[in-house]
């Protein structure tokens, strides 16, 4: 290889070794490279090309042939996409795995296997590798194999022979074992029958049962129900009664508020003096909001009467009061829901709620 490298214009431009490789895209120097190997142990170092301490990488590189010389197995499922050579020479001993080999084909790679391309190289690694296994010469080797096949046929006689011993040991064990699952199955019979006439007493009982606790449950349903019925009975007598005194409490607190609200009236009626402009069919809203002492803490008029004399006279009454001191004995329920905040309205003729 290393006199033809350049042959017909051809050029090497990559190379990998154990440490490493080496790559020029214009020609790596064979002679050189070898030289520096022989010297160095390896690739790295080399001033002719440039150095990759993966050298894997440079199976993937661009090139018109591709030629694995060393490893099994260096082309495979992980790197076989990546590969661009369009031939594929197989110098060592299966460098290209069954996977990344239907990648290749796939893609159109062209790949000659190791057995065209090494077939005299892996002959002779053969001859070499039985006779350093057996470290015989080649001329004892038949001799070998004939008593190897001597062996052999010992071996399958007396494999026979045992396999035919065992197989009356297995019979005769057979025949006892089938003995045994007849008894099995004889004390198997008698033990179901055992349980089937246990099992038909068990339902026995288990019926007596039920009827049983089917009459406590309808004694209990009976007494439950009427349980239910006196409580029925007893919750609608309370309802009836707290209604009632619902009731009593409603027409109490009506009374309770419509006393009030007389007094509030008198209260602000003794301080209402009508203005010389007030006629008949004027009418003003005021909302007065009071707190439980009875205190007046605002005065608004919500619907104006038209005659501010008549407005400002009306709100004058309110705050002339100033305190209803009554209202501070009231329940502080009561205040909330009808004196916290509540309407007066103001006609000439009249003072209504």
């Amino acid at each position: 290889i290393r006199d033809r490298s350049e042959e017909d214009g051809s050029k090497i431009t990559a190379i990998i070794e154990r440490d490493g490789g080496i790559f020029n895209d214009d020609g790596i120097d064979v002679e050189a490279i070898h030289a520096w190997i022989g010297e160095n142990g390896g690739v790295k170092g080399f001033t002719g090309g440039t150095y990759v301490e993966n050298g894997a990488e440079l199976l993937e590189k661009e090139c018109d042939i591709l030629i694995p010389a060393a490893l099994e197995g260096v082309i495979n499922l992980s790197n076989a996409e990546r590969v661009q050579a369009p031939l594929i020479i197989e110098a060592a001993n299966g460098p290209v795995t069954a996977g990344a080999d239907e990648i290749l084909r796939n893609k159109g790679t062209v790949i000659i296997p190791d057995m065209y391309a090494n077939a005299g190289g892996v002959t002779v690694s053969y001859f070499e590798w039985v006779k350093n296994l057996s470290h015989i010469r080649f001329g004892r080797m038949q001799r070998r194999q004939e008593e190897a096949r001597q062996q052999e046929a010992q071996r399958q006689a007396e494999q026979r022979r045992q396999e035919e011993a065992a197989r009356q040991e297995a019979q005769q064990q057979a025949e006892a074992e089938a003995q045994r699952e007849a008894e099995a199955e004889r004390q198997a019979q008698l033990q179901r029958e055992r349980e089937v006439q246990q099992e038909r007493e068990r339902q026995e009982r288990l019926e007596q049962e039920r009827l049983a606790q089917q009459r406590q449950e309808e004694q209990r349903r009976q007494e439950e129900a009427a349980r239910q019925e006196a409580l029925r009975q007893q919750q609608a007598e309370e309802a009836a009664r707290q209604a009632e005194a619902q009731a009593a409490a409603q027409a109490a607190a009506q009374d309770q508020v419509a006393g009030y609200t007389a007094i509030i009236h008198d209260l602000v009626q003794r301080n209402w003096s009508r203005p010389p402009s007030a006629r008949n069919g004027m009418t003003a809203v005021l909302r007065i909001r009071l707190v439980p002492t009875g205190d007046v803490i605002d005065v608004e008029i919500v619907r104006s009467s038209g005659d501010a004399a008549f407005d400002r006279a009306a709100e004058d009454a309110v705050r002339a009061v100033g305190r209803f001191r009554e209202l501070s004995s009231m329940p502080p329920r009561l205040f909330e829901a009808n004196f916290r905040s509540l309407l007066l309205t103001f006609r000439p003729e009249d003072l209504l709620n």
